[in-house]
C-alpha cells in the first residue's frame, strides 16, 4: 500500500446539469501518486468513489469563493493539463485547511515534475500576465443589472529586509496632495496589507521562495452594503495576483528581470523631499549584484522605507574601519572599554507606576520584564563575523512603568515629584527614564523607569548619558517584537533593530540623576503609519521592547541590554492624566 501523504475530511463541491450547485462531505486521501475520496474513512480495501493518478501535468487551481446555501467555501481544483476532464474539486470551510491541502498536493506533483517542453523549446510554453490588456465582450445580458464603480487608491508603500532574508512589503492608505481621487471613480482605503516573501529550502536543488499576499480594505461605495459577497469578491480578485507565480517563474528563471512599475512622475518628486528621507532610502536597501537595478529605481520611487540599522548587511565605512581596533590615543584617553556589570539587587518596594506589573501569562493590561535571550544582539566578533547572541541579563532594573494620557504632548516627565526617577534620586540611584510618546486628538505616553545603583566611567553606557545629542541619536537602539497579534501587525513592526535617534525625533533631558529620552513616534511617517495600524488593535497585541546603546567597535562589544519590556494587552482607558510640575526647567 502506497505511504499517505495527507488525509482528512473536505467538501465535494460541484454542479448539476441544470446549473445549481452541490456540497458533499467526503474523506479525501492523498498518497505519492494518487488523490481519491470516499464516503467514509476508508477501511480495508475499501474502493473510493474517484481517483487522480497524479504525474507531472497535475496542476491545482485555486478556484477563489464560492456560496453555497449561504455558506462562503475556499475551493481547489485538481486536474491534468493535457486532460481537463480529469479533475476533482473540493473545498472547506476555512482556508487555512485550503492551504494545507494545497501545499500537500503541489509537493507531490514535483516529485514528479520533469521538464515540459513545447515545440522543442521549454521557455515559451506559456507565460502568465495578470490582468487583461485587450478583449471584447462575447455576450452580454441586462439580467440583474448592477452598476459597480472603478476603485482608486491612494497609499504608502515601504519595505523591510529581516535577518532570515525575508523581505516584508507593507501598504496603508494615505492621503496626498498630489494623489487626489479621479473623477467617476470611488476611493478605497487600505486598511492593511502587504506581501511577505521568505526563502524555503531548496529542493531537488532548486531555490524555492513563499510569497504571501494579506489584504484588508474598505471599498466603500453602496455595492459592500447591498451585496453581501461584493467585498469578498474584490478582495479575492486583489489576492489572486500571487495565483499564477508559480507557474510564471517556471517559465522565466532563466529569463532577464522583469521592468518595474512605473511611478506616477507628479509625485516622485515632492514625496521625497528631505535629506532625512534620501538617507533612509540610500542606507536602508540591501546591497547585492542581483538587486542593482531595484536599489537604482527606488531612490525615484515613492516608496518610503522603515529605517533601521540593517547591520547584518551594511556598515558604514567608518565603523568597518573602527571595528579591528581602536587607535592608540583612544584607547589611552579610555584606558580600555570598562564593561558595565549589574551591580547587586535593588528594593523595587520603593517603586511605583500607574501601570501594574503583572508576571502571569495571559495577564491584560499590565507590565512585566522580558528575558534578555528573547533578543539577540552583536556578539565580541561581530565585527568579522556578523554574529549576534542572546542578549542574556539588563544592565538596569526597570522598576516601574506609567501609562499617560493629555490633551498634549507630555514631556520632561522626570521632573514629576513622586515619580520613579525622583524617588530614585533621593535614593542615590541613577535612572533612565524613556518616554515613548505617542500622538493623535489625545495624547498618549508610556514611561519606562530603568534604575541602576551608579554608572561605570568610561563604559559605553557612561559614555551615552555623557555624551552630545549627536552621540546618543547614532547608537540608541531598540529591538521591538510582537510575540502575539496579527500577521499583518507583526510584519509592521518586525523584530529588526532600529536606531532611535536616526528614524524618529528624540529629546534628551539630563537631569542631576536621571537621563530621559521623549521619544516622538509622530515625527515619521514610517513609525506613525505603522501606529496607526497597531493602536487600533493594542488590546489583542502583547509586545516586546528592549533598549540598548549600540556598539560599533571591538573594545565595546559584546552589546548588552539596558533593559526589556514586555506589555501585555494594554487598555487606552487605562492611562491616566498627569499631574506634572508647570515649570519644565525645574528638576528635583
Amino acid at each position: 500500500m502506497s505511504k499517505v501523504v495527507y488525509e482528512g475530511w473536505m467538501v465535494r463541491y460541484g454542479r448539476r446539469k441544470i446549473g445549481r450547485s452541490f456540497i458533499h462531505m467526503r474523506f479525501f486521501v492523498l498518497e505519492n501518486r494518487l488523490l481519491a475520496y470516499y464516503k467514509r474513512k476508508p477501511q480495508d480495501s475499501q474502493v473510493p468513489i474517484k481517483t487522480l493518478l497524479i504525474d507531472g501535468n497535475y496542476r491545482v487551481e485555486d478556484r477563489g469563493l464560492k456560496t453555497h446555501h449561504g455558506h462562503m467555501l475556499y475551493v481547489l481544483s485538481v486536474y491534468n493539463k493535457k486532460e481537463k476532464y480529469h479533475r476533482i474539486t473540493m473545498a472547506a470551510f476555512n482556508i487555512q485547511e485550503v492551504l494545507i491541502w494545497k501545499e500537500k498536493i503541489e509537493s507531490v506533483i514535483d516529485q514528479h515534475q520533469e521538464p515540459q517542453i513545447a515545440n522543442g523549446n521549454k521557455y515559451v510554453s506559456f507565460e502568465y500576465k495578470s490582468g487583461m490588456d485587450n478583449g471584447r465582450t462575447a455576450s452580454s445580458s441586462d439580467h440583474e443589472c448592477q452598476f459597480v464603480w472603478p476603485r482608486d487608491l491612494c497609499y504608502v508603500r515601504y519595505w523591510r529586509r529581516n535577518d532570515d532574508g525575508s523581505y516584508v512589503v507593507l501598504f496603508r492608505s494615505r492621503e496626498h496632495e498630489n494623489c487626489g481621487q479621479q473623477p467617476g471613480y470611488v476611493r478605497a482605503h487600505v486598511e492593511s496589507g502587504g506581501f511577505n516573501i521568505s526563502p524555503l529550502k531548496s529542493r531537488n536543488g532548486k531555490p524555492r521562495t513563499q510569497v504571501q499576499h494579506l489584504m484588508q480594505v474598505d471599498l466603500k461605495g453602496w455595492g459592500v452594503g447591498y451585496v453581501s459577497s461584493f467585498q469578498q469578491h474584490c478582495l479575492l480578485q486583489m489576492l489572486n495576483s500571487v495565483a499564477g507565480l508559480r507557474e510564471w517563474f517556471a517559465q522565466i528563471d532563466e529569463r532577464g528581470a522583469p521592468p518595474r512599475i512605473p511611478v506616477m512622475v507628479n509625485m516622485a518628486s515632492s514625496s521625497v523631499s528631505s535629506v532625512k528621507t534620501q538617507k533612509i532610502d540610500e542606507l536602508s536597501v540591501p546591497p547585492g549584484p542581483s538587486l542593482d537595478q531595484t536599489n537604482a529605481a527606488s531612490r525615484n520611487s515613492v516608496m518610503m522605507d522603515e529605517y533601521s540599522d540593517e547591520d547584518e548587511e551594511q556598515m558604514p565605512e567608518a565603523e568597518q574601519e573602527a571595528c579591528p581596533t581602536k587607535s592608540d590615543n583612544d584607547a589611552k584617553r579610555t584606558g580600555g572599554a570598562p564593561k558595565e556589570e549589574p551591580f547587586e539587587k535593588i528594593d523595587l518596594s520603593c517603586f511605583s507606576g500607574n501601570l501594574r506589573r503583572d508576571d502571569r501569562e495571559n495577564s491584560r493590561d499590565c507590565w512585566r520584564i522580558s528575558d534578555g535571550n528573547n533578543f539577540r544582539v552583536r556578539s565580541k566578533h561581530f565585527c568579522f563575523n556578523k554574529t549576534k547572541i542572546p542578549a542574556g541579563k539588563h544592565l538596569m532594573d526597570l522598576v516601574a512603568v506609567d501609562w499617560f494620557k493629555d490633551t498634549k504632548r507630555m514631556d520632561h516627565v522626570a521632573r514629576h515629584h513622586g515619580c520613579a526617577a525622583q524617588v530614585a534620586s533621593e535614593k542615590g540611584l541613577f535612572s533612565l527614564v524613556f518616554n515613548v510618546q505617542v500622538p493623535g486628538s489625545t495624547h498618549y505616553s508610556m514611561v519606562f523607569y530603568f534604575v541602576t545603583r551608579e554608572l561605570v566611567p568610561g563604559s559605553l553606557l557612561y559614555r551615552f548619558v555623557e555624551g552630545d545629542d549627536e552621540f546618543r541619536n547614532s547608537r540608541l537602539k531598540l529591538i521591538p517584537s510582537v510575540p502575539k497579534g496579527s500577521w499583518i501587525v507583526r510584519q509592521s513592526v518586525g523584530s529588526t533593530p532600529c536606531l532611535l535617534g536616526k528614524a524618529v525625533d528624540c529629546n534628551y533631558i539630563r537631569g542631576p540623576k536621571y537621563l530621559e529620552v521623549d521619544i516622538d513616534i509622530g515625527s515619521s511617517t514610517v513609525a506613525n503609519g505603522v501606529l496607526g495600524l497597531v493602536i487600533g488593535v493594542i488590546t489583542t497585541l502583547v509586545v516586546d521592547m528592549a533598549f540598548l546603546v549600540q556598539a560599533n567597535t571591538t573594545d565595546e562589544l559584546p552589546e548588552r541590554l539596558i533593559g526589556a519590556v514586555r506589555v501585555s494587552h494594554i487598555d487606552l482607558s487605562s492611562a491616566i492624566v498627569p499631574k506634572l510640575d508647570a515649570d519644565p526647567s525645574r528638576l528635583y
